[in-house]
Formats: structure tokens, sequence, C-alpha cells
């Protein structure tokens, strides 16, 4: 499911132009560099090609999936060294169970939000306060058919308040970045990483 979401949201219709021998390449590199880890050491991992709308970039998605763009590969002229480095780096994430922490962290967020909704959506200057007007229960109270209008002025009203947390969930963002970092440069070249990502952030800036 989250590799067709990604498919139909950020990928092109048309198949990877890598050359399926190019692929394996990058395949068996990427397993050799692996293979002094000892068993067991390795999170399960399976590494797919896609020509993209996002330009170069690789995604580790649930379930173990690694995600390399065309551009990516182009990006750095197919070197095995480089590429390995940014899958490490990916394969980082699932060793940290980032992908699992975040997903539970942004449901607890969610419910969370739901819950915060229940009580102002009861509450009539909630609805006053910005601006709308509302239907009436029999006692005086805020009626049930305005549950829609609630969750729409919650999602307005959210952003202001979430710029508060924004610091913290950028701060967490780093924190799981700078530990893919550290798992890539134990299995790869530090110094192929850091090339990869200036290459990245070249390509971004230009």
């Amino acid at each position: 499911p989250a590799l067709r979401a990604v498919d139909e949201q950020l990928m092109k219709p048309e198949p990877s132009a890598i050359p399926p021998a190019e692929q394996e390449r990058i395949r068996t590199a990427f397993r050799q560099a692996l293979g002094k880890l000892p068993a067991g050491e390795v999170p399960p991992w399976e590494l797919v090609f896609r020509a993209s709308r996002i330009g170069p970039n690789a995604l580790a998605l649930p379930g173990g999936t690694i995600v390399m763009t065309d551009e990516m590969v182009q990006l750095v002229d197919s070197n095995t060294d480089v590429l390995t480095a940014v899958l490490a780096h990916e394969l980082g994430h699932f060793k940290h169970k980032h992908i699992s922490k975040r997903m539970v962290l942004m449901f607890g967020v969610s419910l969370l939000g739901f819950a915060l909704l229940g009580w102002p959506s009861q509450q009539l200057w909630f609805y006053t306060g910005l601006g709308v007007s509302v239907l009436l229960g029999p006692n005086i109270g805020v009626a049930a058919e305005n549950n829609a209008l609630a969750l729409l002025l919650f999602m307005l009203a959210v952003p202001v308040f979430s710029f508060f947390v924004t610091p913290l969930m950028s701060a967490m963002s780093r924190r799981d970045e700078f530990e893919a970092d550290a798992y890539a440069m134990q299995q790869a070249d530090g110094a192929q990483l850091a090339s990869a990502l200036l290459k990245l952030y070249e390509d971004n800036a230009s």
C-alpha cells in the first residue's frame, strides 16, 4: 500500500529508465557492503527503482522497501560507492525504527487532535469567536448538524497552535537524520555520503 501510494503521488507512470543489469549491479554493491555485518543485524530490505516527479531522492517506506529514483542514480553518475552510502542512510531509518515511530506519533497526535475537537465543537464561543453563526439545539446547545463545520473550523485554527510544536517536530526529524547518517557511516564511506548530500543540495539550489 505504501509503495502504491508513492507511485501514484510522486512517481511517473512509465517504468524506470535504469537498465535491469544496472539496477542489479547497484543492489549487488549494496548487498556486498552489508556483508560485513553479523547475521541478523541487517534489517530486511528491498530496493526498487522509479522514474520520479520529485527529482533525485531515495525513500524508505514501511515494510523495508527502499525507493531510489532514476534521477538520484543519474545525479551521481551511477557511482555505486555513493549510492551504497545513500542506501545505507535509508536502511538506517529501518534499523532505528524511525518510520514506525513516526507513524505511531502521527496516530497519537491525530487522536489527541480529534479528542480536543470534541469539547469545543459543543461550545457556542468556539463558533462565535471565529465569526460563524451556527444552529442551536433544543436546549440552547450546539446542534449535532454543526459537526462538519466544527471540523472545518478546527482545521483552520490548528496551524496557529501547531506553530509552537513545529520546532519540536523539526528537532525530532533532525535527530532521526543524524542517527541514519551515523548508521550509514558504519556501513559505507562517510565521504561518499557527504558527496551525495552535497550533490543533492546543489541540485535543489539550482
